[in-house]
């Protein structure tokens, strides 16, 4: 019977790429010699033993008169390693001393290996790799490729010794093994990044990238040897997105679908792309490994066993396997993948459960597969849809919660039987667009610097420079966007002027007429807060945003002042939904609020009146709220302020953390003596907003004046 896991065809030859990547994946390469010395290894002394285990883990090799040492190692590498490596070296006759390295690095040197198998992904004669040694004075490294039968290197590329080298990884050869390419980390501080490209034919390296944005997890297309996918992280290393590059044209370019809030995802590299508008996706991102993007595949217990064998139904059996954590969200806040896990018991008795529903999201909100689970004739619930492009499901492998970051040995794995169902939705050409990142320099994405006005994108913002007092940028035309779908619009900004409030205009299919009814307006930082902020404009409070929208206007700052600057992020536009509300509709009724500190407070006509008694007001909720702080991640408040305080703040303790500090808060600003106004809040700007939120605390202005009265309509968090 023919195995399959999530995009995996897991035959054989797949485990094999397992086991080797266990092996090769956590070895350490330590070549020594210069740019001469880079033919095939000629002969091969013997293996040496490990001190620590007794294993046979160095092999010793002669390249043009000079030794290479590869070490293959299970355990840590620790002082007495380096110990034997440089005794070893000694002992014949090259005299090169390890505790230089040492001495040069600053602490103990870091040998590490980044590599890939053939282009098919299968270990099946040949190991490509980027082999490094580096430390906190730089670093040397190498390209090249082990033949797995002979275990003799080819080297291609030699990487001179360089302080502000860091790592080579991400490694990539095509399927026709003509291509390879791999990334690069300087050292220096704001980090910088390279996307290196090697022609086996022409033996150049080329220059695909260079900039702040971490590239990673590149995989080529199993169909076109010369396109290839990859995720762009941005500067601060927390959202990635879906990019193409095209190895022939030496190009790359980040696609129009949303990425992963997951630092480490991965691409299926299994099975097919699938297109929209003539670009090609990657159906899947999967990430197979704990959140630190460690390569471990196998455990080391069980490289001599297949992990993914055929067991019976009904039998469980005590096996280590690897950390499977199936974790990803699109960054409009749905999650495209939840964790995948069997319940504690044999799927033959009425234990067998899955923990949570799992499903796919296109860019357009909705569900494109939806695959079924049927364990032991039960269907628990909707199951991880990984493999939904592949034509047939024998079974799959589940296995019970490990923890991140370590190995555990599977309470309960066994093979259940599965029934797929496809849901097939044909993907719209006209599909609309909902985000913007302005990722490549000079390229606006559609935006035109409109009125009073100049811009530019910049390698992953966008640049702004007023020129006159009404400044304005416009969206593309025919967005096509459904508004009773799509009330939201996030945009992540640096404001350099001392204004703030910004607002935003759009037009309908219907009514095509710019004019104050079709704007909302919201409110910015000024310039003494000098971070970019993510704004949320409720769109869905103008009673006009219905029907289609056409285009939108966004005029960063209602007024503006020649030579002020702004800098966007990015642009997004979805649909938020709440799992807690707070909305005071029932007279005296608080909902739960309470220590309602230097202020009083009065329910009526469904608004919660307060009035400030002291300089520190502040009410807190009721407790165990038990909220989801992966999907729930935004605040909204609609509140009138009576005050002239501009600053409000929410503070929140966690279920593993329960004391009220400013660490665990999140400011934002409010409009001075204002009517009710709606402010939406991105609490997971605060890293701390994780796992589950007890309780919250808001300020509803961070200092007071006796007499002060703000008045709240509703409190609601959104996913």
């Amino acid at each position: 019977m023919k195995i399959e896991r999530c995009g995996y065809i897991l035959k054989r030859s797949i485990v094999s790429v397992a086991l080797f990547a266990l092996l090769f994946l956590s070895l350490g390469f330590n070549f020594i010699g210069s740019k001469s010395a880079y033919a095939s290894i000629s002969s091969a002394f013997p293996y040496y033993i490990d001190s620590d285990t007794g294993s046979k883990v160095y092999q010793i090799t002669n390249q043009d008169g000079l030794n290479s040492i590869t070490y293959y190692h299970q355990n840590p590498f620790i002082d007495n390693d380096w110990l034997l490596v440089k005794n070893l070296n000694n002992s014949l006759g090259q005299g090169y001393e390890y505790s230089k390295i040492n001495i040069r690095t600053g602490i103990k040197t870091i040998v590490a290996s980044r590599g890939t198998a053939n282009g098919d992904n299968v270990f099946r004669d040949k190991l490509y790799a980027f082999h490094f040694i580096n430390g906190n004075n730089g670093g040397d490294a190498w390209l090249g490729r082990l033949d797995l039968n002979t275990l003799q290197w080819e080297h291609f590329v030699y990487r001179d010794h360089s302080e502000d080298f860091f790592f080579a990884g991400g490694i990539a050869v095509n399927n026709d093994q003509t291509k390879i390419i791999w990334n690069e980390q300087s050292k220096s501080k704001p980090y910088r990044f390279k996307v290196q490209l090697f022609d086996m034919t022409s033996r150049q390296v080329f220059t695909l990238y260079e900039g702040a944005d971490r590239i990673e997890h590149m995989v080529f297309s199993p169909t076109d040897p010369h396109l290839f996918t990859y995720i762009n992280q941005d500067a601060g290393f927390k959202l990635g997105r879906v990019g193409i590059g095209d190895a022939s044209q030496k190009r790359m370019e980040p696609l129009k679908l949303e990425g992963t809030y997951w630092t480490y995802p991965y691409f299926n590299m299994a099975h097919p792309f699938w297109s929209v508008d003539g670009k090609l996706y990657s159906d899947v991102l999967w990430h197979p490994n704990n959140p630190m993007g460690t390569y471990n595949l196998v455990s080391f217990d069980f490289t001599a066993i297949d992990p993914f064998g055929i067991v019976p139904s009904s039998k469980q059996t005590n096996r280590f396997i690897d950390n499977y954590y199936w974790n990803a969200h699109f960054n409009n806040n749905k999650s495209l993948l939840s964790d995948w896990f069997v319940g504690d018991g044999d799927p033959g008795n009425s234990g067998g459960q899955l923990y949570t529903n799992i499903f796919n999201i296109l860019p357009s909100g909705k569900v494109r597969f939806t695959p079924i689970a049927k364990i032991q004739g039960v269907l628990p619930s909707e199951v991880n849809p990984c493999a939904h492009l592949l034509p047939s499901r024998d079974g799959v492998v589940m296995t019970w919660n490990h923890n991140i970051g370590s190995f555990n040995s599977a309470q309960n794995v066994f093979l259940a039987e599965i029934s797929t169902q496809l849901q097939n939705e044909i993907i719209s050409s006209e599909t609309p667009q909902l985000q913007w990142h302005f990722d490549q320099t000079g390229d606006l994405e559609g935006w035109s610097m409109a009125h009073d006005i100049n811009g530019n994108t910049n390698e992953w913002r966008l640049d702004l420079m007023i020129n006159g007092n009404d400044p304005f940028i416009l969206s593309p035309e025919n967005l096509n966007i459904d508004a009773v779908s799509n009330r939201f619009i996030k945009i992540r900004m640096k404001n350099s002027t001392s204004k703030t409030l910004g607002q935003i205009y759009f037009i309908t299919e219907n009514d095509t007429n710019w004019d104050e009814n079709k704007s909302e307006s919201f409110s910015i930082l000024p310039s003494n807060y000098t971070d970019y902020t993510e704004y949320i404009v409720d769109m869905g409070n103008n009673k006009k945003w219905i029907g289609k929208i056409k285009q939108l206007r966004i005029d960063p700052v209602t007024t503006g002042m020649i030579g002020e600057t702004l800098s966007i992020d990015y642009i997004t536009i979805s649909n938020l939904s709440a799992q807690k509300n707070w909305n005071f509709n029932i007279k005296g009724n608080d909902e739960g609020w309470s220590a309602f500190n230097q202020m009083t407070r009065n329910v009526s006509d469904g608004i919660l009146s307060l009035e400030v008694t002291g300089t520190d007001p502040y009410m807190i909720s009721s407790d165990y709220l038990s909220i989801d702080a992966v999907n729930f991640k935004f605040m909204k408040i609609r509140l009138k302020n009576n005050s002239n305080k501009s600053l409000a703040q929410l503070y929140f303790v966690t279920n593993s953390d329960g004391t009220w500090d400013e660490a665990k808060s999140v400011a934002f600003p409010i409009k001075a003596n204002s009517d009710y106004t709606d402010y939406i809040v991105n609490l997971s700007s605060n890293s701390s907003w994780s796992g589950t939120i007890k309780q919250i605390r808001l300020d509803p202005i961070t200092t007071g004046n006796i007499g002060d009265k703000l008045f709240i309509d509703y409190i609601r968090i959104l996913d």
